[in-house]
């Protein structure tokens, strides 16, 4: 986590704050990952998020909201603890995507995301229907992003978890 930290501080440093910005998502995506305190990682979340608005990186600071919202299920924010709908980030971060605009837009890196935390937060409540469901959608999504496909970290991670869980 620190290698990463340092990375995003070392981007800030050069003036590349799109390439700070991606090691904040990433950061973030590994916290969560690493069992770091859930209301630790969200306060990088706002801490980091209210920096990527400073250097106006809101459009690639848009892949953690699905993060936030898992977190925010799990810390018990959320009225329907398996469906990531947003139902848990508060009505003044309107400017976020929900599912229907990403679709709209386009933006399937954004979808990817929003269906693995959606995997993931329907298998840890123990929804294995709603899980393989989402997991059906991240397949079908999977094979229209080339980012993936060209060895992408992050498309490993979940196709790992994808794997395991869809077999």
């Amino acid at each position: 986590l620190d290698t990463v930290l340092e990375a995003h501080r070392e981007g800030l440093k050069a003036g590349d704050v799109s390439y700070a910005t991606l090691c904040a998502v990433l950061y973030c995506f590994i916290a969560f990952r690493c069992k770091k305190k859930l209301a630790l990682v969200k306060q990088d979340l706002i801490d980091l998020g209210k920096e990527a608005k400073v250097y106006r990186q809101e459009s690639l600071w848009n892949l953690v909201y699905p993060l936030e919202q898992a977190i925010l299920i799990l810390m018990g924010h959320a009225d329907r603890p398996n469906l990531l709908d947003f139902d848990a980030i508060p009505d003044e971060s309107s400017d976020r995507y929900n599912m229907s605009d990403a679709k709209l837009a386009s933006a399937d890196m954004l979808l990817c995301v929003l269906y693995y935390f959606q995997m993931l937060v329907a298998y840890i409540f123990d929804d294995i229907e709603l899980a393989i469901k989402v997991v059906e959608k991240y397949i079908e999504l999977d094979e229209r992003i080339i980012l993936l496909k060209r060895g992408c970290i992050q498309g490993y991670v979940v196709g790992s978890e994808v794997v395991f869980l869809y077999g």
